[in-house]
């Protein structure tokens, strides 16, 4: 029979005797009776502190009341685990990446069960949709807001998240009908606050055990014995437990700490050293093991206890300790980044995008983009992540890697929509399956059409593509080499803006790209500059934009300075919002009849608006006592409008008139009542105003709406964000947008 819950400790407690020694040691007055919670929540915040990865006993917790396999699912998507293989893939929640290799926390489960529900899930339901979701948003949250070894910044909304995954590990689940924002607002904040006190003097505590920021210093909840014996966190060779209490509960956590120490039979953790963090004094003291187990042990032979202790644990406890892998061991990564941009269109407008650099895919959302993003820092040298979406819609969604000519597409997906693809990229990088050479091809019959976006060759530690040859050859032989020369031609005459500023984006990321690595576009042309069939077709291609599909366009040409500013005017801000507007945009794109953000232009707006701009009434009637609540659904249909309008032929005005009704609404809202930030809240507006005003939906209407939101109340605030926005404005050569924005600041 195993021992219960608790049964090491209790061992323990008939082991060691507190000793004076000890008791000595701690400071004075430390500890006192308190909730576990808040003591439970300090030790989240300080786990990520020496690592990033996910809350298991919080996912455990929650797994009471999701199908199967959903932990998993929830944990595949921190980069920590995004890269396991299998078999340990499918059980991903009880996997613990360690300073010294993966560690098993449960070799007995049901691996059966496992992946089943990771080959075919279920469909989601609402109590698990709402869950997912939350755990999406604290999984970004910490990642935006918390490094490891830096301690700081958001660190109100760290301990509020921290203090929520704690009452989940300790069984206090949401209600079943609870949206993410109720539970979210379900920590009350007396005890928000209260963490925050008590993160602030960490630093003084631990200084320079966290090592240098970002890089991994130890391991948050070192688990010994599954469910039996699990720790707080290991700082480097020293095992830490977090206490709030009293000296009885310090001597508890004391011999715990000791018993932990010796159940790491194979020197997993490499513990060396114990101490308790005393969190209201913010003192740690620490001990050797063998120091801290003589003296709880008040002269007995320490050496002796230790053997009796091991031989009772094999010999109770059925539960299997953890075991390294070294088939699945942690292993250097590149530094990834999400960006936003554009997606590829086959006609019309481009939809919004992230895109993962390097090596990586443009996603058309930011949930996949950060599924591909540890799969792009893996890959090896050369190779590349791509999304590939047919727009005729005979295949579904794929990823391929891709290096040279050589691709590889996944023969599936697993439940988070994202293949394991890296395994291609390993196996045919290997001796057993070397990759095909990628010297061109001498003998073929017909040489291939060269379109741009194929990388034409391998020099100074890049790849370089045929767009850049291209650029480089026409700056060479027709100005002299001078990249502003180029840059003044390009918008001296344009048939075509959009064409003149796809192509000035990629203009000036290839100047980025040659400073980086100190060449001129003479080196990266070199003879092909003089080139007579070279210049031709690089002068058709970059002056006239002859053949040029958009399917041709570089990543550059597509991720141009207006999308840019037009996906962070609809998207950019919202997570800066007390309550994001996601989850309600998501309900009124569900209501409108056509994709919003499909590409493509002239759906017919007589009509076909009608349902969306019925939902979002209907969405602002149901919160129209919760300020909050109503800035995010009123802000999110600002979003919906000008999609709409990207999409629809408003001949008739109809779209127009519901888009200026919506924008009047929103600025009717106490905004202020919300405790948004006003500096990113009036950015945020005059961004997205901007953009609908390119559509008309402000005309007439600018005194009305500056005077509805109270801007005379910030004039001095406003100035300052409308200077910053005309610089970012005129910089990327979006005069009308500069206009657009002193429009309204002159308009009270």
């Amino acid at each position: 029979m195993g021992l219960d819950a608790g049964a090491v400790g209790e061992w323990c407690a008939r082991a060691f005797t507190g000793a004076p020694t000890v008791a000595a040691r701690l400071p004075a007055g430390s500890g006192r009776a308190h909730g576990e919670c808040t003591e439970r929540a300090l030790a989240l915040r300080m786990g990520a502190l020496v690592q990033q990865a996910p809350p298991y006993r919080a996912l455990r917790g929650l797994q009471a009341v999701v199908p199967d396999g959903w932990a998993d699912r929830m944990a595949r998507r921190y980069a920590s685990h995004a890269q396991l293989v299998p078999p340990f893939r499918e059980k991903a929640a009880d996997m613990r990446p360690t300073t010294y290799g993966w560690v098993d926390s449960l070799r007995e489960r049901d691996l059966r069960k496992a992946f089943i529900a990771l080959s075919s899930p279920p469909e989601p339901g609402p109590v698990e949709a709402v869950l997912s979701e939350l755990i999406d948003r604290v999984r970004r949250y910490f990642t935006a807001h918390s490094r490891v070894g830096v301690i700081g910044g958001a660190e109100t909304g760290l301990a509020r998240l921290c203090l929520m995954l704690a009452r989940f590990e300790a069984g206090v689940l949401p209600e079943a009908d609870a949206t993410v924002e109720q539970i979210h607002r379900s920590v009350p904040e007396d005890e928000v606050r209260e963490l925050v006190g008590l993160v602030r003097k960490l630093p003084r505590a631990l200084g320079a055990r966290l090592g240098r920021p970002g890089t991994m210093r130890g391991v948050a909840e070192p688990v010994f014995v599954h469910g039996l014996a699990e720790g707080d966190l290991m700082i480097g060779d020293t095992l830490v437990a977090v206490s709030l209490g009293g000296a009885a509960e310090v001597a508890r956590r004391l011999r715990h700490l000791v018993a932990h120490a010796w159940l790491d039979t194979g020197d997993l953790y490499g513990v060396r050293t114990v101490g308790v963090y005393l969190a209201d004094s913010g003192a740690l003291v620490t001990w050797p093991v063998t120091d801290l187990a003589a003296r709880l042990l008040s002269g007995a032979d320490p050496g002796a206890a230790r053997a009796e202790f091991r031989a009772l644990a094999e010999r109770e406890i059925a539960a299997p300790r953890p075991v390294a892998r070294a088939d699945a061991a942690l292993r250097h990564r590149r530094d990834c980044a999400l960006v936003e941009t554009t997606m590829p269109a086959s006609g019309g407008r481009p939809r919004p995008g992230w895109s993962v650099t390097p090596n990586g895919p443009t996603c058309p959302s930011r949930d996949l983009a950060e599924l591909a993003m540890p799969f792009c820092a893996g890959l090896p040298d050369g190779w590349r992540l791509d999304y590939s979406e047919d727009p005729y819609g005979t295949m579904p969604p794929h990823w391929e890697v891709v290096k040279g000519r050589q691709k590889y597409p996944s023969p599936g997906t697993d439940a988070d929509g994202l293949a394991l693809v890296h395994f291609f990229a390993t196996v045919h990088e290997s001796r057993s399956a070397p990759v095909k050479t990628e010297e061109p091809i001498r003998a073929t019959p017909k040489k291939a059409t060269v379109y741009g976006p194929e990388v034409w060759n391998t020099a100074f530690g890049a790849e370089w593509t045929y767009w850049d040859l291209w650029f480089s050859a026409v700056c060479v032989a027709d100005h002299n080499g001078d990249w502003d020369e180029l840059d003044a031609s390009l918008f001296a005459k344009p048939a075509n803006r959009d064409f003149a500023e796809r192509m000035w984006s990629h203009l000036v990321d290839l100047r980025k790209r040659l400073t980086a690595v100190g060449r001129t576009a003479a080196d990266l042309a070199g003879a092909l500059a003089t080139d007579r069939k070279t210049l031709t077709k690089a002068r058709s291609k970059v002056k006239k934009g002859t053949g040029v599909r958009d399917k041709d366009h570089s990543p550059a040409m597509r991720d141009t300075p207006s999308q840019r500013h037009i996906v962070r005017a609809h998207f950019g801000s919202w997570d800066l919002y007390p309550v994001s507007p996601r989850p309600f945009y998501k309900r009124l794109s569900a209501a409108a009849p056509f994709d919003l953000e499909a590409p493509g232009w002239g759906v017919s707006a007589l009509e076909k608006v009608s349902p969306l701009f019925d939902r979002l009434n209907e969405l602002e009637d149901e919160h129209a006592d919760d300020p909050p609540v109503l800035l995010a659904v009123r802000r999110a249909g600002l979003t919906a409008a000008s999609l709409a309008f990207h999409r629809c032929d408003d001949s008739y005005g109809v779209l127009g008139d519901d888009a200026s009704a919506a924008m009047l609404r929103f600025t009717c809202t106490d905004w202020r009542a919300t405790g948004i930030d006003p500096t990113m809240f009036w950015r945020d507006v005059l961004e997205i105003f901007a953009v609908l005003a390119d559509f008309g939906a402000t005309y007439k209407h600018e005194s009305e709406l500056m005077a509805n939101l109270g801007a005379d109340r910030d004039r001095a605030l406003l100035d300052a964000v409308v200077e910053d926005l005309r610089s970012s404005y005129i910089a990327d050569r979006l005069d009308w947008f500069a206009k657009e924005v002193a429009k309204f600041r002159n308009s009270f």
